[in-house]
């Protein structure tokens, strides 16, 4: 997982965070977490993996 951060001026900073996860459990896990530590999930949004492993899913999550 990769952690990226953002602001402007007249906006609060958001956080990106990326990677893969192996499977609805493992992104349901991700997502209960960021929920415990009240965190607003703006978006989330699926990516093609490159080859690298099709069963795998990439799940962007914006914070």
């Amino acid at each position: 997982m990769r952690i990226q951060t953002s602001s402007t001026d007249n906006q609060p900073a958001v956080a990106t965070l990326s990677g893969q996860v192996q499977d609805q459990a493992a992104l349901m896990g991700v997502l209960n977490s960021l929920y415990q530590l009240r965190y607003k999930i703006l978006s989330v949004n699926c990516e093609p993996c490159n080859g690298a492993n099709e069963n795998s899913t990439t799940k962007n999550q914006t914070l």
